[in-house]
């Protein structure tokens, strides 16, 4: 994306970072229409406030890519064009908002542990995440509408200050606060005491990767990958290539990554697959309480111990 409002003849690699960003993309539309079936087909994985964040997380994510792929290209009609600028630029919001909701969830989860119950959060979440960003979209649109969404080389926000203010500057912004969530809730989850000693090295491995893919699936949902494209920014011409590709690469194939981390990966959403398609594994509410119950109470249990030891000392 230009920045500066200077842009040229588009290069061989920007049109390869074009056709990366639209298949990934579509493979990432894919990954999200099942994941957001699955969350909402099968009751018990619904039931927690985490998976309704997801849900709506992924409902933001698949109407972005849906848009992108759909218009990002329809300069011919400059009025379709419009629509499609305003509808990302209002989807690029939405999705940041969904994971500042996401990282102030698991602040409350996994940094402070006890603390009163926020009343009607759900309510405030799609306040936050679904109306909030109307506001800048909306003082945009009634200032200058035609100067700033209008673009006859792609349907999005023309450079200028309207891009910076309205949405690169909300998105560092967003992305400071969950980037320093998140090395909170590593720090939490990776230097807590261990509940029962490693005896073998098989036991180190096993945990090291657990907390490696529960760092990239916290990393995905706080969408801390979106801050390669601020790294694009005046750099060198060799380093913004490096960090426009990891953007492309990474960002459009987030739905594809939150697919695997939260839906492959887990037990208890492969078993309930099994289950209602081949009847194959336990019964999903069985699985529930046996597997899903005890993984939770012994997360809780090692996170609340860990706060207790510190508050001690």
């Amino acid at each position: 994306m230009d920045y500066s409002g200077q842009a040229g003849p588009t290069t061989t690699f920007q049109d390869a970072l074009t056709y990366i960003s639209i298949i990934g993309c579509v493979i990432s539309i894919v990954c999200l229409v099942i994941t957001i079936i699955t969350f909402t087909y099968f009751r018990h994985l619904r039931g927690k406030r985490p998976q309704r964040i997801l849900v709506n997380l992924c409902f933001s994510l698949l109407l972005l890519y849906t848009t992108f792929v759909v218009g990002i290209g329809l300069t011919s009609c400059p009025n379709c064009c419009i629509v499609v600028a305003i509808l990302l630029h209002y989807f690029v919001l939405t999705t940041l908002f969904w994971m500042l909701v996401e990282a102030v969830n698991m602040y409350l989860k996994f940094v402070l542990v006890f603390y009163d119950e926020v009343r009607f959060f759900m309510l405030k979440s799609v306040l936050v995440g679904w109306v909030l960003p109307i506001i800048p979209v909306t003082i945009i649109a009634v200032l200058d509408y035609e100067d700033t969404y209008s673009n006859d080389e792609y349907c999005f926000m023309k450079p200028g200050y309207p891009l910076y203010f309205g949405l690169l500057v909300i998105s560092a912004i967003v992305l400071v606060i969950n980037f320093a969530i998140y090395v909170q809730i590593i720090r939490r989850l990776t230097c807590r005491r261990r509940v029962t000693k490693i005896k073998t090295d098989k036991d180190k491995m096993n945990e090291l990767a657990v907390r490696v893919q529960n760092a990239i699936a916290i990393m995905m949902l706080l969408g801390l990958t979106w801050i390669f494209g601020f790294f694009a920014i005046d750099s060198s011409e060799a380093v913004r290539d490096l960090f426009q590709l990891l953007f492309c690469v990474c960002n459009s194939l987030q739905g594809f990554f939150i697919f695997l981390l939260f839906c492959v990966r887990r037990k208890d959403v492969r078993n309930s697959w099994a289950y209602s398609c081949c009847s194959i594994g336990e019964k999903p509410g069985i699985f529930m309480t046996t597997t899903s119950r005890q993984r939770y109470a012994t997360e809780k249990t090692t996170v609340s111990g860990n706060s207790v030891n510190q508050s001690k000392a």
